[in-house]
């Protein structure tokens, strides 16, 4: 149970850190 969980956190993360990178990477355009 807490694999799953911690495994969908870190799904969030990733997911979260690719939408930051592409609005830094609009923002610099």
């Amino acid at each position: 149970m807490n694999d799953q969980l911690s495994l969908m956190k870190n799904e969030e993360i990733i997911d979260t850190n690719k939408k930051m990178e592409r609005l830094l990477i609009q923002i610099k355009k």
